[in-house]
Order: C-alpha cells, then structure tokens, then sequence
C-alpha cells in the first residue's frame, strides 16, 4: 500500500477543511509537488506553497503555475533566517526519492538512504509576515517537512489560523526519535489556543485516530490536525464528519480484503478473520461512543 493510499484518511479531513473553513488562505510548508494543495486550489483557495528542491517545485509550476491564487517559494521554512544544508534522499538504487528530503539529517530506514546536500535558503513565517509576503491570518497552515515541523511552528508565532496540520512520527519507528517529538508539537500549539485536535496514527497497514493524548511510544505515524479554540464550531463539526464518515470504516478494508482472498478452507483461519474483524469493529465502535461523549461536552 502506497503513502497515498494510507494517507486517506488525512485527505479525507483536508477534504472537510476545504468545504469548513472560513479564511479561503493557505500557507502549504513542503508542498512536495501539489498534491495537498491541489484540492485547496481548485477550490477558490490562495494558496502560499514552499517547496525547497527545484525537481518538486518545477512539478508545482508545471501542473499549477497558471494559476493567479498560487504564490511558489523556493525558501525552506524553518525557527530562523538564514542558508541551511537541505539533505537529499535516495532510493535503495541511487536514484533521488519522492520523499524524505528535509533539513534534518534523519537516519536511513528500509526505504531510502541519504544522499547529497544542497544549500538552501531559510526564512520564518513571522518574517514572511513582516515582509507582507504571506498574510498574518490563513484558514490552514499545512506542515510536513520530514522530522522539521517543530522549528516551522516554533517561526511563526504571529501567524494566527483556523487549522493547522503536521506530520509525525513515534520514539520506535524506523527512522528514531523524532526532531519533532509530537508531545513537544502539541504542548506548543496548545498554549496558543490549539486545545482541540485530531491525532491520525498509522500503524502497519491499519489506521486509527484519537482526540486526546497518545503515548507515541511505539513505532506508529502519522499527522495531527489542530483546531484554535476561536473556532470551536469546526471542530465539533469536524467530529461529527468523522463518525459520519465513509472512509473511516474504510481504511482497512485492503488488508481485510488480502485476508479474505487468502483464507484457505481451514476453519482456523476463518476464526481468525472474524475475531480479526470483531476487535477492528469494536475498536471503531469505541471511538465512536468517545466521539459522541466528546461532542455532548463541548455542547454543555
């Protein structure tokens, strides 16, 4: 399964945030090569993409540079001004990776191995805002700068949002401690109004997602989605789309497929299945009610 494709979910709730939002303004940090801002874009969205490595920034001016609501920055983004080392990340063969490329030098996993480095410019966003380059208030910053979301966050303290998205990865996983830590990511925007938020976990080939604290202790990841406490009504309807949702009863369904396809007559197996699908259904049904009794709190 692709990063796409176990990423539905989050596309799911950018979905959502296209239709709920109020400021149609974007702010899109490691835009990749448009994929995120894509549906913000044909959507009456302005959209300020940064994108450091000129292969993905030519592949946003290539596919969107016609359009008037679309600023492209070749800056990377960071907690202070200056030209900073932009390592690059290679296939197992030598050929450069879709993804991975991040000021951080984060260590090689199964996927990909480092490769060279470039120089890169780096700004803020509270400098950029002093410049008048992106405006002081969006309806979403996105960030995903592999493993260098907190130093983004950390720069761009003036900058107010309605939602706000970052990437993260847990103390196990393959690529170690995050520079990020996702513990550090929230206790900062919390003191900026950001008390409610949407953690999506993927772990494996399966998907959960969680309203409250997550221990991250294991080798999960994933993105959390912030909602400043001035718009509490996103949030709570932002909720209500989540257990109304479709996709969240379908995130699993391909490794309940490959299962399925794969059962042998063996009645071993088939019991395995159902309590396989018995626990997802009951994990699901457990947000579920912890959706609901989160709702009748914030209506209180």
């Amino acid at each position: 399964m692709d990063v796409y494709q176990l990423q539905s979910f989050e596309n799911e709730l950018n979905r959502f945030l296209i239709d709920q939002i109020t400021l149609k303004s974007m702010i899109d940090v490691g835009a990749h090569t448009g994929t995120t801002l894509k549906g913000f874009l044909l959507n009456g969205f302005k959209v300020y993409a940064f994108e450091p490595y000129d292969i993905n920034r030519k592949k946003i001016k290539e596919n969107f540079g016609g359009c008037e609501n679309l600023k492209i920055f070749s800056e990377a983004l960071s907690d202070h001004v200056g030209i900073g080392k932009f390592h690059l990340a290679e296939n197992v063969d030598g050929s450069i990776h879709e993804y991975y490329h991040s000021l951080e030098s984060i260590p090689e996993d199964g996927y990909h191995k480092k490769g060279p480095t470039i120089d890169v410019s780096i700004t803020t966003i509270n400098e950029l805002i002093k410049q008048n380059k992106v405006p002081s208030k969006v309806g979403f910053l996105k960030v995903d700068t592999e493993g260098h979301d907190i130093k983004v966050l950390e720069g761009s303290s003036e900058l107010e949002a309605e939602a706000i998205s970052v990437e993260y990865w847990s103390a196990k996983h393959a690529l170690g401690i995050s520079p990020s830590p996702p513990q550090k990511m929230i206790d900062l925007l919390e003191k900026r109004g950001f008390a409610n938020y949407v953690i999506v976990l993927h772990e494996g080939a399966n998907t959960h997602f969680y309203t409250k604290r997550y221990d991250f202790t294991d080798d999960s990841w994933g993105n959390i989605f912030f909602f400043h406490n001035s718009n509490k009504e996103l949030y709570i309807n932002c909720l209500e789309y989540l257990i109304n949702s479709r996709v969240f009863f379908k995130l699993n369904f391909d490794v309940m497929q490959n299962k399925i396809d794969n059962l042998s007559n063996v009645c071993d197996e088939r019991l395995q299945l159902i309590n396989y699908l018995t626990n997802e259904a009951d994990k699901r049904l457990q947000i579920i009610s912890e959706l609901k009794a989160e709702l009748e709190k914030l209506r209180e």
